[in-house]
Order: C-alpha cells, then structure tokens, then sequence
C-alpha cells in the first residue's frame, strides 16, 4: 500500500513538502495492531515529525510500548531520537547509530 498521497487526494497529512495518506496511515496501524502481539520483531518506520506533533503513528506507537516491552525497532532520524525518545520512551532503549551494529541485536 501507498503512504504517499495520491493526486486529488483529500484526507492527507502533511510534514514539509510531503503529503500523506490518511488511508495509508490507518492501513499501516491495522497491521502494526495485528502484529503488536505476534513472535518476534516489530518494526515501525518511521517515527519522525509528524509523531512529534502527535499526528500519524501518534497513538499506535503509544499503544505498542504499553503491551510490548521487547523486540521493537523505531526508525528514528538521528536528529529526532532525543525528541522521540523524550516523548514516547518510557522503558529502557538501545540507540543503535550505525547500522552495523543491529547485528547484535539477534535478529
């Protein structure tokens, strides 16, 4: 499915010069709400402005790190992670900088 928002497209999010689907996003949070309980690593890409203002995975994100208090990768851009964590990290993190280091995470 498509994040991005379509040509003509109306209910839309927007970060800067990029729009968004609202679609796209209650889509993506359905399947981030089915897999919140399943085996082995859940992956949200990405948390970033949007989040910080409380808008697109706002409220899922919240809902995920109150059930699951393991296996979650947040991708960040560098330059929000302290914001992001600051609002949304109430649990012990490991910020991982360079991806070559995910490796010890056990994937």
């Amino acid at each position: 499915f498509r994040m991005e928002a379509a040509e003509g497209e109306t209910d839309i999010l927007t970060v800067g010069r990029f729009t968004f689907s609202k679609l796209g996003f209650n889509k993506a949070i359905q399947i981030i709400r089915y897999a919140v309980n399943k085996k082995g690593w859940l992956v949200i890409d990405e948390i970033g402005p949007m989040e910080l203002r409380g808008e697109g995975f706002t409220e899922i994100l919240k809902e995920v790190l109150a059930i699951r208090k393991e296996k979650i990768v947040l991708v960040v851009r560098e330059g929000l992670v302290g914001k992001v964590k600051e609002q949304f990290i109430t649990q012990e993190a490991e910020i991982i900088t360079d991806i070559s280091l995910i490796k010890k995470l056990s994937f």
